[in-house]
C-alpha cells in the first residue's frame, strides 16, 4: 500500500465539518476557512516546525498552541501525529513534484536550466532543507520513510527522463545516449548527493564541492562534443573567469 492509499484510507474514516471557526495568533482573530484550508494550515504549521527542530521535539500541544487551536480541533482534521506526518510528507511530495515540473517548462532552453544549476552550486547554495526532520522519519518511522523515499526516487527519474530527453532534442546530449539509462543514473546519484547533504554526519569534503565534482563528471560524460566546450566557457562565466 502506498503513502497515498494509507492516507486515503486515514481520511475517509473522519468526516470534518464543511467549516470551523479557528482562532489564530496573538491577535486571537477568528477566521472562516473550508475543512481543506484548515487542514493545509495545519500541515504548513507542523512542517515548518518539525522542518526547524525535528520531527520528535514537536508536539500536537506546540502545533495547537502555534495556531491557537483547541486539541478537539486538531483531532477533526488529524486523527494522530502519524497522520500528520503522512499529510506532510504527501503535501511535500507535490510541492517537490510541482515545482520540478514547472521548472523544466519554463525554461526555453535547458542550457538555462544547466547555467542555474551551475550558479546554485558556485554559491554553495545546497539543498539541505529537511536535515532534522528526514533524520527523525528514518529513525523513528523507518517504513514510512522507505516508502516516501521510494515515491520521491520515481518522481526524480520520471522527472530526469523529460530532462534527457528534451536535452537530446536541442542537441545538447550526444544522440546515441540510452535516455532510460541516463535518467535512471542521474537520478541515483542526484539521491545519493541529496541523501548525503541531509547527512547530520560530518564529512571530509564540503556537500557542495561533492555536488559539484558529481554534476560535472555526469555532465561531461553526456554532452556532445560541441557541448563540452560550451559547458567549458559556462562554467568560467559563472566562476567569473576569462
Amino acid at each position: 500500500m502506498s503513502l497515498g492509499d494509507i492516507k486515503s484510507t486515514i481520511v475517509s474514516a473522519i468526516s470534518p465539518p464543511q467549516s470551523c471557526r479557528l482562532r489564530r495568533g496573538p491577535r486571537n482573530r477568528e477566521v472562516i476557512m473550508e475543512t481543506n484550508e484548515i487542514q493545509e494550515e495545519i500541515i504548513r504549521t507542523a512542517q515548518q516546525k518539525m522542518v526547524e527542530v525535528g520531527i520528535r521535539s514537536v508536539s500536537i500541544d506546540d502545533i495547537c498552541h502555534e495556531l491557537g487551536m483547541s486539541k478537539k480541533t486538531f483531532y477533526v482534521y488529524f486523527t494522530s501525529k502519524d497522520d500528520l506526518i503522512l499529510a506532510i510528507l504527501d503535501y511535500h511530495y507535490e510541492e517537490v513534484r510541482i515545482g520540478m515540473q514547472s521548472f523544466i517548462d519554463s525554461q526555453k532552453s535547458m542550457w538555462g536550466a544547466i547555467r542555474m544549476g551551475l550558479e546554485k552550486i558556485t554559491a554553495n547554495q545546497d539543498v539541505r532543507k529537511f536535515p532534522p526532520f528526514i533524520y527523525d522519519l528514518n529513525k523513528y518511522y523507518p517504513a514510512i520513510a522507505k516508502q516516501y523515499n521510494a515515491r520521491i526516487f520515481a518522481l526524480n527519474k520520471q522527472m530526469m527522463q523529460r530532462v534527457v530527453e528534451r536535452c537530446m532534442d536541442e542537441q545538447i546530449f550526444r544522440a546515441e545516449l540510452d535516455v532510460n539509462m541516463a535518467a535512471l543514473m542521474l537520478a541515483r546519484i542526484h539521491d545519493n548527493v541529496v541523501q548525503a547533504g541531509l547527512s547530520q554526519e560530518k564529512t571530509d569534503v564540503p556537500f557542495h564541492k561533492l555536488s559539484d565534482f558529481t554534476l560535472d563528471v555526469l555532465l561531461r560524460g553526456m554532452f556532445s562534443a560541441e557541448s563540452t566546450q560550451r559547458y567549458e566557457q559556462l562554467m568560467r562565466e559563472v566562476k567569473g573567469e576569462k
